[in-house]
């Protein structure tokens, strides 16, 4: 039983009947393995029409993305909550500048987000005026 895992821009060519030059090549698995075809051969393997197959192929790899995504969000968001705990025992309590902007650079080259996202970041999460110190350093 064949189930899509996603598209691929990378791979051109169709395992399957060996047609060169795809725009795209769906990504099936049988549980044994990965396949990449064009769309036709996999309407046949799967016995759908290619609209289905199309239409599949981009909620699966939409689906694919959107995770990818959250795990890579999840990941800057466990790096950054002891800098931002930090950041924020500095904000509210002694805020020398020269300490505030260490750790707010910790943040950015810890996580390689730019200043602005760290900042709208903290602005969501803690408002506009608390993040304003922050601000006033870019």
């Amino acid at each position: 039983m064949w189930q899509i895992l996603g598209i691929s821009d990378e791979v051109e060519t169709c395992e399957r009947c060996g047609k060169t030059n795809l725009k795209r090549t769906v990504v099936l698995t049988d549980g044994e393995g990965e396949t990449y075809v064009g769309t036709e051969c996999a309407s046949r393997l799967m016995g759908r029409d290619s609209s289905y197959i199309n239409r599949k192929a981009r909620e699966v790899q939409y689906e694919a993305d959107k995770e990818r995504e959250r795990a890579e969000w999840s990941t800057i968001m466990n790096a950054m909550h002891y800098r931002f705990l930090k950041l924020n025992v500095l904000m509210n309590g002694e805020r020398s500048e020269r300490r505030l902007r260490l750790g707010f650079e910790k943040v950015i080259s810890q996580t390689g987000m730019t200043a602005e996202t760290v900042i709208a970041h903290l602005s969501s999460r803690w408002g506009e005026e608390r993040v304003a110190p922050l601000k006033e350093m870019c």
